[in-house]
């Protein structure tokens, strides 16, 4: 990943955070190069990252999505207008992202792939508490489960990239914020107010 030293995110918990809370990430492998979006959920053990999902299984990419990978999870984004500038400039593009690499493994397990599939019920659900898996009879649910399939990624390196203006004069940065929140941008101005404005 491109990078410039000022939008290098190095702490761990904030990379935990981003790819935890935006986990609609894509799953890039080649021979043949394909890309498929999939919800993903992390799950951290010391220092090992695993990523769980499943394709489905009329997807043909899982039949060649052994190996290695790559692991794409945007967040918020959004143009940059050099009006916000107290010195002429060009328009530019503020974004964040992760990318994760590392090598996906199929699981042809029933109890395995029962939990992950529970598991990203559970996790869409926390906030809702108005349905679990329990409610729909097993085997109606083992039959949904028959057409995905599963898999994991053993994660083997994390990069983090937030482009937030850091560059910019903060008087610049806290015009572009503004310029965000007019906008409706609020996620990426709150992501700038957090992890680019110095006190």
């Amino acid at each position: 990943m491109y990078q410039r030293p000022y939008t290098r995110v190095e702490d761990v918990d904030s990379i935990r955070s981003f790819v935890e809370e935006y986990n609609f990430g894509m799953v890039i492998t080649e021979n043949p190069l394909q890309v498929t979006q999939l919800p993903l959920l992390l799950e951290v053990k010391d220092t090992l990252w695993t990523i769980k999902g499943h394709f489905a299984r009329a997807n043909a990419h899982w039949k060649t999505a052994e190996g290695e990978v790559l692991l794409v999870f945007n967040g918020p984004h959004g143009y940059i207008s050099p009006r916000n500038y107290s010195t002429p400039d060009v328009p530019t593009w503020n974004y964040t992202t992760a990318h994760l690499r590392g090598t996906l493994e199929i699981i042809e397990d029933d109890k395995y792939h029962w939990e992950i599939v529970k598991d990203l019920v559970d996790h869409y659900e926390t906030d809702r508490n108005s349905w679990a898996l329990d409610y729909v009879d097993p085997d109606s649910v083992q039959s949904q489960i028959r057409g995905t399939v599963a898999f994991r990624v053993t994660v083997e390196s994390v990069e983090c990239k937030f482009k937030l203006s850091q560059n910019r004069p903060v008087e610049d940065r806290k015009n572009v914020i503004r310029q965000l929140q007019e906008e409706g941008n609020t996620e990426l101005a709150e992501f700038m107010i957090k992890f680019a404005i110095s006190e």
